[in-house]
């Protein structure tokens, strides 16, 4: 009897033993969300949101101040928990790049545990700082327009169309940045802009013709040869000696895409 009694007190004090460890690791838990700050939130967002989250940028709200992030904060779990954001498609479990704007696993659970404990903040004053690499900040050396305007409907309906902007620079130029600015970012979805590498001993003239045409395009060698940007000095009907070569991909524009640095 004394054994059985003996065996009951050992369970007894395992249980309430395990309890006591169970109980401090859920407190201990607790107290490790609720130590998560704004300081420690604000510069993933700044970098991983603001990119696009700030005036004059595409994104329809601000995600900079502290109210401003607290005001939609349950946006920002719900973009967070189903992967829309930040606008990111590639998978990065088959391959990576350069740039990316993903939030990692760690910062996606550090921001939603923030929201969870209702977005403490010591300091709600936390000034933010361009932490994003841009190169709208800096001063351009050359600024490319179009020759003309372009008016969009805003009709919900995708329009693409093929557009020429000639320059001339003076001398040869080493360039570091390239960037596609659009009037109207939350009208313009994306740019691809490529260089045309014209021989200098060939007859052309890229400024004379068409602007641009909208598409779908038939035949997109017509289409260059109305926009001027063909050869001038040729009639032979072989598009490799009639068009100038092409250099891809020199600009491109997306909202959340950061300018790259030559």
């Amino acid at each position: 009897m004394v054994f059985k009694f003996l065996q009951r007190i050992c369970l007894i004090s395992i249980l309430v033993f395990y309890s006591i460890i169970l109980s401090q690791s859920c407190s201990n838990q607790k107290n490790s969300e609720k130590s998560i700050d704004f300081e420690e939130v604000a510069p993933i967002v700044h970098k991983k949101c603001a990119v696009c989250h700030k005036t004059g940028e595409a994104a329809p709200f601000n995600l900079i101040s502290y109210s401003d992030i607290k005001q939609h904060a349950n946006k920002v779990r719900f973009a967070i928990q189903s992967n829309y954001m930040p606008p990111w498609p590639a998978d990065t479990n088959y391959t990576r790049f350069d740039n990316e704007i993903i939030l990692t696993a760690g910062e996606k659970e550090k921001i939603l545990n923030w929201i969870e404990n209702n977005c403490p903040a010591k300091d709600t004053l936390l000034s933010y700082q361009e932490m994003i690499r841009s190169v709208s900040s800096r001063e351009p050396d050359l600024i490319v327009r179009f020759q003309q305007a372009i008016y969009l409907n805003g009709n919900g309906i995708d329009h693409f169309f093929v557009v020429k902007m000639p320059y001339q620079l003076e001398k040869d130029t080493f360039v570091q940045y390239v960037e596609f600015v659009p009037s109207q970012k939350k009208l313009v979805h994306h740019v691809n802009g490529h260089l045309l590498r014209y021989e200098p001993h060939r007859k052309f003239n890229y400024y004379k013709g068409v602007a641009y045409f909208e598409e779908p395009v038939e035949n997109y060698l017509e289409v260059y040869k109305k926009m001027g940007l063909t050869y001038e000095d040729t009639k032979e009907n072989n598009p490799k000696k009639i068009l100038p070569s092409l250099i891809p991909n020199t600009v491109y524009y997306l909202p959340g895409f950061l300018t790259l640095r030559y």
